[in-house]
């Protein structure tokens, strides 16, 4: 995730010392764990705990089953696994699906998960939450922050859920949610397909005074595949307004899977407010791209863990079988499974326009994406609007940023 608001006018958000260090002057990377002599890394962790879903969505990367589906982790390995998770360090874990809330026994979940001391999140299509009583009792149980999906207007929405009468279950759900003070999050994944709607969504978030808006880049995942992403150019275009209006925005603004909007928010500062480009680059650098293998790994429905959520081709190993930490970070100094390996190197071996890019070491492009189109986790991500010109840009080195961010502060 790539804090739009944050770099654009330093406010300040809960999660931003996941991203950013817990202050600006802070470089060590909060992800690191210590575990006795070696340097770990302690994720986010997407558990797909389900892959059955109420909904048919044409754009799910995952795939979800319309109904119910038997294959799914049972209750007593879930809890096992969050004390695995809990000991490991893991900060934050979100709960996704298929719908998640199909589970019966989530709201039990979410209670332990918030008891091991992780954050829980529930990332959900909002329909299933009917009531302020369903909501209350989902924050009762320890959930503090609830991701809704809104992928357009209400016709195209539905059109995208195959579903009429969804886009109103899943404002209602919105609605509730704030009525009990849970923190909630609008989602929209932008495809060629909604992207005419996106201003709109825009304004029903501000509307409604949500905690935060999240912009999702397309990645060619599950039925996902079957949608037309946006040009380049038009993407540029996007995430340049977003920084023109974050300042009057109202609820907080992230893109996601897209490390490139890193780049292309710092050189808007530069145009626009150069006095922040100094720290817009610093906390990019800490951030280091979008964290696949180091700050966030995916466990999906049946236990197998994955790079990310959009990464299911790739098995690392399952965590019903293997314990987490073994799997995630084992005695040795490096993870056994060979992707992990890569994807914790200091020099990504990174190829055509990434390969040669200024921005290499700042935003490294998707490596899912890059997998993806390419069948190489080194290419280029095919979704970046930077130019030549642009990637051939020279950086100030980080120790002269620091000093101009002491000055701008």
């Amino acid at each position: 995730m790539i804090g739009l608001t944050r770099l654009v006018t330093g406010r300040r958000s809960p999660s931003d010392r996941y991203r950013y260090g817990s202050s600006a002057r802070d470089t060590a990377p909060v992800v690191a764990h210590d575990y006795g002599d070696r340097t770990s890394h302690r994720p986010v962790v997407v558990w797909n705990i389900t892959q059955s879903c109420n909904l048919a969505c044409q754009h799910c990367y995952y795939s979800a089953v319309l109904g119910r589906n038997p294959i799914a982790t049972p209750y007593e390995d879930v809890i096992r696994v969050i004390d695995e998770l809990a000991d490991a360090g893991v900060p934050v874990l979100l709960f996704s699906g298929g719908e998640p809330l199909i589970r019966k026994d989530l709201p039990q979940i979410i209670r332990h998960t918030a008891d091991r001391g992780i954050t829980p999140v529930i990332s959900t299509n909002g329909t299933l939450i009917r009531s302020v009583e369903e909501a209350q009792r989902l924050k009762d149980h320890g959930a503090v922050y609830v991701g809704i999906s809104v992928d357009g207007s209400e016709q195209t929405h539905d059109t995208f859920r195959r579903k009429a009468g969804a886009f109103r279950k899943t404002i209602a759900a919105v609605r509730y949610c704030q009525a009990v003070g849970l923190r909630v999050s609008m989602r929209f994944t932008i495809t060629a397909d909604n992207v005419h709607d996106l201003h709109e969504v825009l304004e029903l978030a501000d509307e409604l005074g949500v905690a935060r808006f999240c912009m999702y880049h397309l990645v060619p995942s599950g039925r996902g595949k079957r949608n037309g992403d946006v040009e380049n150019d038009h993407r540029r275009q996007i995430v340049e307004a977003l920084c023109e209006q974050a300042e009057d925005f109202g609820p907080e603004i992230l893109t996601v899977d897209a490390p490139h909007d890193g780049p292309l928010i710092y050189l808007w500062t530069l145009r626009n407010r150069p006095e922040r480009a100094a720290e817009v680059l610093a906390a990019l650098r800490r951030q280091s791209g979008d964290g696949t293998g180091r700050r966030i790994v995916e466990i999906d429905h049946d236990g197998v863990l994955h790079p990310n959520q959009f990464w299911l081709t790739h098995s690392i190993g399952n965590v019903r079988e293997t314990p987490f930490r073994e799997l995630w970070s084992p005695t040795e100094d490096e993870p056994q499974d060979e992707v992990l390996r890569e994807l914790r190197r200091e020099d990504w071996p990174l190829q055509g326009a990434c390969g040669s890019c200024a921005f290499k070491d700042v935003c490294g492009g998707f490596r899912a994406r890059a997998n993806s189109f390419h069948g190489d986790i080194w290419a280029e991500d095919p979704s970046c609007p930077l130019t030549a010109e642009e990637r051939a840009i020279e950086l100030p080195p980080a120790a002269v940023e620091h000093e101009l961010e002491g000055v701008a502060r």
